[in-house]
């Protein structure tokens, strides 16, 4: 009995006991697995705040991005606008310029016809129009006078209201094209010059003055049209067909010009100014062997001539002729200084000579030259 009993309350013991140690480890075990829990979750939730702070600061991003995006094509639609506007400006600007007339065709209108026959009052008609006559020389005399004195633009000024009580008065306007040389205002002295030749179209001397300006404007197509004219209605002159020679050069018409030049050559032998231009056509045209016995032949008339000297030089070194090539130069040399011809002999057309022995030593004797001159100096 007694031994029953004690192994009950040994069992008991022993089951309370384990219960115990049991409940003990399973609260020990709780607790880890709780905390371990709260350290994932605290994790979890660290990653998910980090997750969620990338998340936001992307879409601000985007959100930041998106805006720059269409302020950028705002900005760039107002001026694209605005460039269209100023653009149309412009060319409105620019029709109404167009359409403007100058000064002078502004004053200078035509006279309106007047019925004589249906004047009543005769008195007041020709008083009137002597008082305007007299303002007109008035202001004329006073914008000479302005003019001795050095004040071009209120001579002009003047000159416009002359015209404005008497727009025939051909002293004004014959005035206002010098003042408009004076002053470089080309295009209002051609201006005045037509208005003239309107009432008076047989006047050489104008006519010459025209086609100078227009030569001045570069306006070459219109120097050739009007020295036309004037070569069908006047007797030849130099210098006006040395001006159409030049514009006919200008506009690339080689051989119309070619032909004038050696029509000036033979009217005036002196004047080098048809030689090196007829020489510059050979050089267009790569004639050299039409180049070379016209400047062979002017070499003792012009060989003082900086230009001409070049172009002999470069004549025979396209020929392939080096002794005559160091020759010129040599003379150059001497005239025009070893800086000169330096500058010249970059022109790629005597590479052709650089392993020639001659040419060598005289390029040598150029530099050298330099160098003397540059010691001299330091």
């Amino acid at each position: 009995m007694s031994s029953n009993k004690s192994i009950k309350n040994f069992n008991r013991e022993n089951i309370y006991s384990s219960s115990e140690n049991d409940s003990l480890k399973e609260s020990s075990e709780i607790l880890k697995n709780n905390e371990k829990i709260l350290t994932i979750d605290k994790k979890r939730k660290n990653d998910d705040f980090s997750n969620d702070k990338k998340r936001d600061f992307s879409a601000i991003y985007l959100i930041l991005r998106s805006v720059l995006v269409i302020l950028i094509i705002v900005i760039g639609i107002y001026f694209f606008n605005k460039g269209i506007k100023i653009y149309e400006k412009k060319i409105d600007l620019e029709y109404k310029r167009e359409q403007t007339l100058s000064p002078v065709l502004q004053e200078v209108t035509l006279i309106q016809s007047v019925d004589f026959e249906k004047v009543d009052d005769k008195d007041s008609f020709f008083n009137k129009q002597i008082l305007n006559w007299k303002l007109s020389e008035s202001n004329l005399i006073a914008a000479k006078d302005l003019d001795s004195r050095g004040n071009i633009n209120e001579a002009i000024k003047l000159c416009h209201k002359s015209l404005r009580d008497n727009p025939a008065n051909l002293n004004t306007l014959n005035f206002l094209i010098k003042l408009y040389e004076k002053n470089k205002n080309y295009l209002e002295a051609i201006n005045t010059i037509f208005r003239l030749l309107t009432t008076d179209n047989d006047n050489p001397d104008l006519i010459v003055k025209l086609i100078n300006l227009l030569y001045l404007i570069e306006d070459h197509q219109s120097v050739i049209i009007i020295s036309d004219y004037y070569n069908d209605n006047y007797i030849f002159n130099y210098d006006i067909n040395l001006i159409r020679a030049n514009s006919l050069l200008k506009i690339d018409d080689y051989d119309a010009a070619e032909g004038l030049y050696n029509r000036l050559i033979i009217y005036k032998k002196d004047d080098l100014n048809p030689i090196n231009a007829l020489i510059n056509i050979y050089f267009i045209k790569k004639d050299y062997a039409k180049a070379l016995p016209l400047l062979d032949k002017n070499y003792e008339k012009f060989h003082r001539d900086e230009n001409f000297y070049y172009n002999y030089a470069l004549c025979n070194a396209e020929i392939g002729d080096v002794k005559k090539v160091c020759e010129i130069l040599s003379k150059a040399n001497k005239i025009f200084g070893p800086f000169m011809v330096k500058n010249w002999l970059n022109n790629p057309v005597y590479s052709k000579f650089s392993e020639d022995r001659f040419f060598k030593i005289f390029v040598q004797r150029i530099d050298k030259k330099i160098e003397e001159i540059r010691n001299s100096v330091n």
